[in-house]
């Protein structure tokens, strides 16, 4: 489990980019999971907030227009994340404690929406 500071922003593309860059993470550290795990959490949210600081202008804080991410203005990031030791830091948890992932998003009040994410976790 890794957790990271909540941005109040939305983006679009940053779950492509955690898949890649645990694929990427993953390679480099096959024998570290927790690292790799760290080192995708750390390059995700220094994107983010990378794209936060390049496109304040374009970042919607609200349910529309969400603004592509700044991969090529992240370029040193992607290469070599600034890890946070505050915050950064990866557990590994037994899987049978597991039961579901749920993203909540509290920017989003769509309320069929969560509904539908209420249900699931039933």
């Amino acid at each position: 489990v890794v957790e990271v500071p909540l941005l109040e922003a939305r983006f679009t593309g940053s779950g492509d980019l955690t898949a890649a860059t645990l694929l990427a993470w993953t390679r480099s550290h096959p024998l570290e999971l927790p690292l790799a795990l760290e080192k995708t959490a750390a390059t995700v949210f220094a994107v983010l907030e990378n794209t936060l600081k390049n496109k304040k202008d374009d970042v919607a804080t609200k349910c529309a227009n969400h603004p592509e991410l700044d991969v090529v203005g992240s370029k040193r990031i992607l290469e070599d994340p600034p890890m946070d030791p505050a915050w950064v830091v990866a557990r590994l948890v037994d899987p049978p404690t597991i039961a579901a992932v749920v993203f909540e998003d509290p920017i989003c009040d769509d309320p069929i929406l969560a509904e539908k994410a209420h249900n699931f976790c039933k």
